[in-house]
């Protein structure tokens, strides 16, 4: 909270005095953090909403790049869980586990969003270190603590190893062992210790022979209490010689009370008894029975939450306690059943989450392993489900996954168990698996009512999902090795087209790491220069010269050579890398231009833009300021996108206005062949129609071709577009964009995508 307040004021005082740039910035958190941290367990880092890192110290590599594929030891993808809970509610806590070799520990985060740029700021510590220092302070309040009448007793902690943390006023740094000390009786005190710590959780009382300071040895007694949640004990002993003499003063003190008040009761009842003795013994009897089973039964209800049976309790007055201790049975029972249940189970479907997932799993491989029998495991990930969130909102996304999952808990069998682990994932386990045939008849049921409509406020969804399917004991031996396995059997799904299911194989997770192995070549080929920018040429159609030139991305990879976007774009685009190879890609395309104006040759450069880059909250600030520093005019520069991400939502529209804003163009890419339609372009700020290469080839032999061509060609030219068409190879098809009035063409007819020493020689050429 302190750090949002102050990047807060920080804020708004640098943009009050027009001061703010994102280096002043990222100073000012930076020297905060700094000076934070020499201090205190907390660390610090800022995450944009689309999952790239702005302040990351842990890893200053991976700032500026996507986190989304970061993982914690359970598998959950951390950036993505905690984007989901700032758009939900804008703050909040969330528990990951992180491993150190071979040990595992639980870090707690806080979150809050910093709306003012799209950030969000994520506080963390590692619990083991404040359980440490709870521990120290714990310990010497301990060692501190006296008491008894001669303050002679005192408190000791114990591991269940043996180790002796405090004992006797004395914090022990080095821990000595003392499993094997025995007192003067032959008994091992610890060890005796130990076991009856480990076997009463409420605790236990320990006794032995005891060496008192005056050298004499007698027997003493000790309670000893287990720490919840720790591998340790505390006790506190008392020498019974005390106790003994304590009770001995009491009993004179009450036997001198008793005697003094005895006579006065008997001179009163000895009348009343002479009267009433038996209906008075009846009732005491009565009396003295009610009140042993009252108290008896309610101390086991008070530990057990059982309720007090009416039928055991005699006395009307006895039976109104009853009834107040029953109602607030009830009431503990209720709140801890319900916080187990919030504990283990997803808060808004109110399927099992991933806590109670593993638990579930450990216990159906112990029932795999005696009855001889598989268990299928199904990790099933909704298709395109961002798009739901994106263009219907969240709530429309919250509805849908739960009704997805009431649907999914129809088709499952008794014993199977069903669990979202966040997001749009969910996992089964199908214990009891004696036929592979019945783990797939349970897909086939999962993708039927999977596909089946949707209607959420009058509107129609239609959704799809990728399953993949991991066996034990085939596939793995453990849940976690389980469902990694069937995480990756469904990556392959999705790359094998979606809404379907693979089975895992081990070429699978060979892929994944070869898939794994490309995105880091990627980054260091970023770092080390290695990719360059080819250029095809626009051709004006009417006067043959060249106008301006496309920006293509090549790779120049040290082992296999020149590489086209084909093998490395996607893998980029997925795992967030496209964003700082797109700003290369836009900051030397622009440089480049900017050559081209200085030689006298004012062509003008398209770039494409991918939807991720589009979508960071960044890019426009960044393209603004890259066409500043440059210092060119940004009416020659036109950025192309896909014709599905501008038909996705009317938030796209409002990044595109956005862009716009600039100066710059833009223009539709490989129109025809994604989602929009030609009614819908006047809602788009666009510049230019590229009509895709599909339709040019073949178009001399195909009326159809010819007659859609056409069309685009003349709608275009109504609502005053531009027009491109791509992938000319033919003079016929020259001759044919000629007389449809088709201004502008690229292709083979011209030149493919040369280096810039040849493009500038195609230029020099034609002047």
């Amino acid at each position: 909270i302190k750090f949002h307040t102050f990047l807060s004021s920080i804020y708004k005082t640098l943009e009050k005095h027009k001061e703010f740039s994102p280096d002043i910035f990222y100073d000012f958190i930076s020297n905060f953090v700094t000076s934070y941290e020499k201090n205190g367990k907390i660390s610090f880092s800022i995450i944009g909403l689309n999952g790239v890192g702005i302040y990351y110290p842990e890893n200053k590599m991976l700032e500026g790049k996507s986190l989304l594929h970061i993982k914690d030891a359970h598998q959950t993808r951390i950036v993505n869980e905690q984007i989901e809970m700032i758009r939900r509610s804008k703050q909040g806590f969330l528990s990951t586990f992180w491993e150190d070799g071979e040990t595992t520990s639980q870090k707690i985060s806080f979150i809050k969003l910093f709306e003012p740029l799209g950030w969000y700021i994520d506080s963390s510590v590692y619990l083991d270190l404040f359980t440490k220092d709870i521990d120290e302070r714990l310990f010497e309040n301990l060692a501190n603590m006296r008491f008894g009448k001669n303050k002679d007793c005192y408190f000791f902690v114990n591991t269940y190893e043996g180790e002796m943390i405090l004992s006797n006023g004395e914090v022990f740094e080095a821990r000595p062992n003392v499993l094997d000390f025995k007192d003067s009786d032959g008994v091992y005190v610890v060890k005796q210790n130990i076991k009856i710590a480990q076997e009463n959780p409420d605790g236990g009382f320990s006794s032995y022979a005891w060496k008192r300071l005056d050298g004499t040895i007698g027997p003493k007694i000790s309670y000893i209490l287990p720490i919840p949640g720790r591998d340790m004990f505390i006790g506190a002993g008392v020498d019974l010689a005390n106790i003994e003499n304590m009770l001995a003063i009491q009993k004179d003190a009450l036997r001198a009370q008793i005697t003094k008040r005895i006579y006065w009761i008997i001179a009163l009842f000895v009348l009343a008894v002479a009267l009433l003795y038996l209906p008075i013994l009846y009732l005491a009897r009565r009396m003295r029975s009610t009140i042993d089973i009252f108290f008896e039964t309610f101390q086991k209800a008070a530990t057990e939450y059982a309720e007090i049976p009416d039928e055991i309790i005699n006395f009307n007055e006895f039976r109104t306690i009853a009834h107040s201790a029953n109602n607030l049975i009830k009431a503990l029972k209720s709140q801890q059943e319900e916080i187990n249940h919030k504990a283990s189970h997803d808060y808004l479907t109110g399927l099992p989450n991933r806590l109670l997932l593993t638990d579930r799993l450990k216990l159906a491989i112990l029932q795999a392993k005696r009855t001889k029998t598989k268990i299928a495991v199904i990790f099933m990930d909704l298709d395109f489900f961002k798009r739901i969130n994106d263009t219907l909102g969240h709530n429309v996304g919250d509805i849908v996954l739960k009704t997805i999952a009431l649907r999914l808990k129809d088709e499952i069998r008794e014993s199977d168990t069903i669990s979202r682990i966040g997001g749009d994932e969910f996992v089964f386990i199908l214990p009891f698996i004696t036929k592979n045939e019945i783990a797939f008849e349970a897909i086939e049921r999962i993708l039927r009512v999977v596909n089946e409509p949707l209607q959420v406020n009058d509107k129609t969804i239609t959704l799809g999902c990728s399953l993949g399917l991991s066996f034990y004991p085939d596939d793995g031996l453990t849940g976690d090795t389980l469902i990694k396995h069937a995480d990756i059997a469904m990556y392959e799904a999705k790359q094998k087209g979606r809404n379907t299911f693979q089975c895992f194989d081990q070429t699978m997770d060979t892929k994944i790491h070869e898939l794994i192995e490309i995105e880091r070549e990627i980054s260091l080929g970023i770092d080390n220069e290695e990719f360059e920018l080819y250029y095809q040429p626009k051709i004006d159609i009417n006067s043959g010269k060249i106008m301006g030139a496309e920006a293509l991305i090549r790779w120049n990879h040290p082992e296999k050579g020149l590489l086209a976007p084909g093998y490395f774009m996607q893998i980029a685009e997925e795992s967030g890398l496209i964003i700082p190879l797109g700003k290369w890609i836009i900051e030397s395309a622009l440089s480049q231009c900017k050559r081209w104006h200085t030689r006298g040759w004012n062509l003008h450069m398209a770039i494409n833009l991918s939807a991720k880059q589009l979508e960071s909250h960044m890019f426009v600030t960044h393209t603004r300021q890259a066409i500043e520093a440059i210092k060119i005019d940004p009416k020659f520069i036109e950025f192309e996108i896909t014709e599905s991400f501008s038909a996705q939502s009317e938030n796209n529209i409002s990044v595109l206005n956005a862009l716009k804003s600039i100066g710059v163009r833009l223009a539709i890419d490989d129109f025809g062949t994604g989602y929009s339609s030609l009614s819908y372009l006047h809602k788009l700020p666009i510049d230019t129609i590229k009509i895709d290469r599909s339709f040019i080839t073949g178009m001399l032999e195909s009326h159809d071709k010819k007659t859609l061509v056409e069309t685009i060609i003349q709608t275009a030219k109504t609502m005053n577009f531009d027009i491109v068409a791509e992938g000319v190879e033919s003079q016929s098809d020259l001759e044919m964009l000629r007389y449809l009035k088709c201004e502008k063409c690229q292709g083979y007819l011209f030149s493919k995508p040369v280096p810039i020493a040849l493009f500038n020689s195609l230029v020099l050429n034609q002047h």
